[in-house]
């Protein structure tokens, strides 16, 4: 089975905000989900200037990119943060527009929000009655990440024991941004729900990995 790591993002750009190194996009996904949700995307080289160049807020875009984890703070054993990073990027026709080639005076846009995982189980417990992290391994372009996905269950026990360390799981679900208050000060956070998750058969990984991070907690 092929490892896969692919996050597709469509909607409007709400915030821009761009550095000589970086450039990152905060997009709107509208009614792609039940709630409206507001992902973050990191954009760097070619398509960090593109974005510098020809992109503005309120612009409809379809994103392309994946998954990465990255060390949050060296001196924290175990310690990463999950982020998309920017695959591609293109404007987003309007849906007249792309079915039919009829300019409307009303746009109206498509909106998408998904992810799609698919790798080796590091880590499965159990985090609230409803609630389940399952943190999985994966490859992408030789880099490798650690994914953590949750997954919203009124059955936890029969996941736990039906989903164990080392199985091989392919996911599809939405990025979810949160926000949280603490000491009068707004903190923004993603999390990565599944919608339906499904066991593989037993792939083998040539690579040895000898650490792990723990990422964002939820």
């Amino acid at each position: 089975m092929k490892n896969i790591n692919e996050v597709i993002i469509q909607g409007i750009i709400v915030h821009k905000f761009v550095t000589p190194k970086i450039a990152i996009l905060t997009v709107c996904t509208g009614d792609a989900t039940p709630t409206v949700n507001y992902p973050k995307i990191l954009f760097f080289g070619d398509s960090r200037r593109d974005i510098e160049e020809n992109y503005k807020v309120y612009d409809h875009v379809l994103v392309t990119g994946n998954l990465q984890s990255s060390i949050k703070n060296p001196n924290i054993k175990f310690q990463n943060t999950l982020s998309i990073f920017g695959e591609t990027i293109e404007k987003n026709k309007d849906i007249m527009m792309k079915n039919f080639g009829v300019k409307t005076k009303r746009a109206t846009y498509e909106y998408k929000n998904e992810i799609k995982i698919s790798g080796k189980i590091t880590q499965i417990k159990k985090l609230a009655n409803n609630l389940i992290k399952i943190k999985v391994l994966t490859y992408k372009k030789d880099r490798i990440s650690f994914v953590n996905l949750v997954y919203y269950t009124t059955q936890p026990n029969r996941i736990l024991n039906e989903y164990k360390v080392d199985d091989e799981i392919c996911a599809v679900g939405s990025v979810q941004t949160v926000k949280k208050t603490h000491n009068n000060k707004d903190h923004y956070f993603e999390n990565y729900v599944i919608k339906k998750g499904e066991l593989l058969l037993p792939i083998i990984f040539i690579k040895q990995i000898n650490y792990r991070f723990i990422s964002i907690a939820f």
